[in-house]
């Protein structure tokens, strides 16, 4: 009953608050300008650029966007708290404060929401015992894999990485040839991922799509915290670096558009799921151990490229950190389906803000 009314009077306060934002938004947007020249001066040059240049071409929309967002997410909220389903949709519930955490230009909003999670979090597993037991994902069984199981995945993940081989052999002054090896390697993965990892992907969105709002409310709060935790490593990172982007992020950025989202939203999720859990799981039992190997390896070949080593390991990291929480989620669902749909819906978000910036810039 506590819980209910704080969550009630928190939607509330953090509405008007966002009420407030939209009513102000000229005298609120100067005001965020200067604070984040003040605040950003410490990131590199071009990062500061990048984020001036991103609000002056949104303008006030700047403010008054996230402010609506805001009030809806609060309004399902308000609503969940009095119909008493604060406990019974306690996952997305975690996911909306995060993301009222993220788009809050309010001190007191994010205040708010910041205790709405700690609120979430440390709710005893026995109050939710009675939702588990009625919504649960399938529950994952100890399996010995066959020889032709992890022979099926050394090839798949032996293959992957032999781009490191034949990498340093496409002639530089042959566009033509690098582009169509390149597009055969991505052709022939996306290939061997099906043909060898088929049966297990089949039945895997199976299991998806019957026990699909089981995954969801396993998944969101898992998500929002990997959101959360990726912006302040990635930021951390930034500081460290004086990069405001990696080298994996800026080649995908001066793809065509719809190459970026092929490659990005279809054809990432599948194949490196697969690679970097599905392959590696097969090959190693201990949960932390293929947690800490997975997130490991995926962070280090999206900073492969980075100039020395130090920078490739700092680099690793915000990469590492997706990889980490995959991994985590994929050692607990043992299904690749739902993997590929959180990597999918990653990457598409961040292929949606790239258009946004390209456009606005």
């Amino acid at each position: 009953m506590k819980k209910k009314i704080y969550f009630i009077i928190s939607a509330i306060l953090q509405m008007l608050v966002s009420a407030n934002l939209i009513a102000n938004s000229n005298e609120i947007f100067e005001k965020t300008m200067s604070s984040v020249k003040e605040v950003y001066s410490v990131f590199p040059s071009e990062f500061q650029e990048r984020v001036i240049s991103m609000m002056n071409n949104s303008g006030i929309y700047y403010v008054m966007a996230p402010a609506i967002i805001c009030i809806i997410v609060n309004a399902i909220i308000l609503i969940l708290a009095f119909a008493n389903k604060i406990i019974k949709k306690r996952g997305p519930l975690i996911f909306l404060s995060v993301l009222c955490i993220i788009l809050s230009s309010s001190t007191v909003a994010m205040i708010l929401a910041i205790v709405n999670l700690i609120i979430l979090l440390s709710i005893k597993k026995e109050e939710n015992q009675v939702v588990e037991e009625k919504k649960k994902i399938p529950e994952v069984k100890q399996k010995k894999y066959s020889k032709k199981e992890l022979t099926s995945a050394a090839v798949i993940f032996l293959v992957y990485f032999s781009q490191f081989i034949w990498g340093d052999y496409i002639p530089d002054n042959n566009k033509f040839i690098s582009i169509l090896v390149i597009i055969s390697f991505y052709v022939i993965m996306f290939i061997l991922v099906f043909i060898l990892f088929g049966d297990k992907l089949i039945s895997d969105f199976k299991k998806l799509i019957k026990n699909f709002s089981s995954y969801i409310e396993y998944d969101l709060p898992k998500y929002g915290l990997m959101i959360v935790s990726f912006i302040i490593v990635n930021f951390i990172c930034i500081l460290v670096t004086k990069n405001a982007t990696s080298v994996n992020q800026e080649a995908v950025e001066t793809l065509p558009k719809l190459v970026m989202f092929i490659l990005a939203v279809l054809w990432a999720p599948f194949v490196e799921e697969t690679v970097f859990r599905g392959t590696i799981r097969r090959f190693i039992n201990t949960k932390i151990v293929f947690i800490l190997l997975s997130a490991f390896i995926f962070g280090f070949m999206h900073a492969t490229g980075e100039g020395s080593i130090l920078k490739i390991l700092i680099t690793t990291i915000p990469y590492a950190t997706l990889g980490g929480w995959l991994a985590y989620i994929y050692s607990k669902t043992d299904n690749l389906a739902n993997n590929i749909m959180i990597h999918g819906i990653w990457n598409l978000f961040a292929v949606i803000v790239s258009f946004f910036v390209s456009f606005i810039l």
